[in-house]
């Protein structure tokens, strides 16, 4: 069977979907195993926990030409953690969901490049896999910036990103949906882990 889509695509609902390996699973295999092998190099993380609010804009295409519409506003609830021998380097993982129209649940997870550019604010640059997993299902790979306040006792910050969701039961065949947000949030220091 030839595969239209793009390679990596073609790989994820031919051999993943086939094969009945979880989008989720893989996406919390990876963010589980990052601290790991950070931890094995370092003697401590810090982890932070917190949440934020966002809405964009989204477009789909296959069908026919690209039609705009506002998306419904979006939560985000987790953690980050970074190892302080190379703060440059972030992981974080939200269970997230739509609060508007259909209420659902679902997960994101995010690698960042982190670039201090003053003693108290902080930019990266992140990659996200993305999987809504109920009422309905869409998995898909984004990424964006975020620039990050930190006021001591709380990280306050600001996230611009898209998300483009090739799969799922909620799209049609061969179509893409691409969600960009402005996120708002906070994160507060909770622990850290190691000597």
């Amino acid at each position: 069977m030839v595969c239209t889509k793009r390679f990596i695509f073609c790989v994820y609902k031919r051999v993943l979907i086939a094969k009945r390996v979880h989008f989720l699973t893989l996406l919390i295999t990876v963010l589980i195993s990052g601290p790991f092998f950070i931890s094995q190099a370092s003697a401590q993380l810090r982890i932070a926990g917190g949440g934020a609010l966002g809405s964009g804009m989204s477009a789909g295409s296959g069908i026919s030409s690209a039609v705009w519409k506002r998306n419904p506003t979006t939560y985000w609830l987790g953690a980050f953690w970074t190892d302080p021998d190379n703060p440059s380097l972030m992981y974080s993982v939200d269970l997230m969901g739509e609060l508007e129209t259909r209420v659902s649940v679902g997960g994101e997870g995010r690698i960042e490049l982190a670039k201090r550019i003053s003693p108290t604010l902080t930019i990266t640059l992140y990659g996200a896999a993305s999987a809504f997993m109920s009422p309905f299902t869409m998995y898909g790979l984004g990424g964006g910036v975020r620039l990050m306040q930190d006021t001591g006792d709380v990280l306050m910050f600001v996230r611009l990103g898209a998300v483009a969701f090739f799969g799922g039961s909620d799209l049609p065949e061969d179509s893409t949906l691409v969600k960009m947000d402005a996120v708002a949030g906070l994160l507060i220091p909770l622990m850290e882990v190691g000597q």
